[in-house]
């Protein structure tokens, strides 16, 4: 059986813009790690320059990894120019997939990782008015991936969202992108729904606002993965809003993910995450080694049949058997 995390993270990587903890796992550490939960593959984030990180963990470990490469300076001292793009493993000899690396593609993030933008360095990036994102996308191979974190947040003017994501998607199509955390990041405790009378005397708005935008940037996430060939989630940081939306829609393009070792303020591991969702669903990992296995034209012609039985069988069907019951 395939149990996919479809978040890890290796060596050590920059805080968030809103959190204080720096991890550090070393290459044992993650095989141990993937040892523990059982884990036969995993998308493993790795810092910009640390490819022989990469490569020693993918030379003593049993589980299959996809490894991606964050672009962004692993510290302040050391950011990425914001306009320049840095060497990509994944385009190397030896480092790419295309050749028997372990790079499979590259990682985004709108809360993480710092850059140099002229006589300034900061942290996180703006996926809308940042251009090195679209230049880089445009340098990727055939098959690649491109992951992105997305934020979650109630703001309508927010651009770390799945809708940012699937605009990448349909511009770049030979790349496979994937949605991190599914377009809210959480956790439970953030994103949980007020009790019946906050709601009713209206004592936590902000609350219920969060928890309905919560499922909202989720939906939004299953919707434009089960409809786009080149679109899939990793559904780190369990919430009961991300498994009852997969149970009511009943998706399918989607895994789940520890986020290993950050859980800033929640512990946090893939067994757990796991047994969080199979309260409510069977988690697809089938459906995530075939996305990161097959050519792009292959799933694109998986989506497109699901398109024809969905609008042109289920639904025409469906409107012919109204229409009967109307005229009777």
């Amino acid at each position: 059986m395939n149990r996919f995390d479809m978040h890890v993270n290796l060596r050590a990587f920059p805080a968030s813009s809103r959190g204080n903890q720096q991890r550090d796992i070393t290459p044992e550490e993650m095989n141990q790690y993937f040892i523990d939960h059982a884990i036969t593959h995993a998308l493993v984030l790795y810092n910009r320059d640390d490819y022989s990180e990469l490569e020693r963990l993918g030379n003593l470990t049993k589980t299959k990894i996809y490894g991606v490469q964050c672009i962004f300076g692993p510290t302040k001292e050391d950011p990425t120019d914001i306009n320049t793009i840095p060497s990509l493993d994944v385009n190397l000899e030896g480092r790419s997939f295309l050749s028997g690396g372990y790079c499979y593609g590259i990682k985004f993030a709108s809360e993480r990782g710092w850059w140099k933008r002229g006589e300034i360095v900061d942290a996180g990036l703006d996926y809308n008015k940042d251009k090195i994102i679209k230049k880089t996308l445009a340098e990727l191979p055939k098959n690649s991936i491109a992951s992105f974190h997305t934020q979650g947040t109630s703001k309508p003017d927010n651009t770390a969202s799945p809708m940012m994501l699937l605009n990448f998607a349909c511009k770049f199509p030979d790349v496979k992108f994937i949605i991190n955390h599914g377009g809210d990041y959480g956790p439970s405790s953030t994103a949980a729904k007020p009790s019946r009378s906050r709601i009713e005397e209206r004592t936590d708005k902000g609350g219920f606002l969060r928890h309905i935008a919560h499922r909202v940037n989720c939906l939004s996430a299953l919707q434009a993965s089960e409809f786009t060939p080149n679109l899939f989630i990793d559904f780190s940081c369990f919430t009961v809003g991300k498994a009852t939306l997969v149970v009511d829609g009943k998706y399918t393009q989607w895994a789940a993910g520890s986020d290993f070792p950050f859980s800033e303020n929640f512990p946090i591991n893939y067994t757990l995450e796991r047994k969080n969702f199979e309260k409510y669903c069977e988690i697809p990992d089938d459906n995530a080694v075939q996305f990161f296995e097959k050519d792009i034209d292959y799933l694109t012609n998986k989506t497109l049949n699901y398109h024809d039985e969905y609008y042109f069988v289920k639904y025409k069907n469906f409107v012919k058997e109204r229409r009967k019951n109307n005229e009777q």
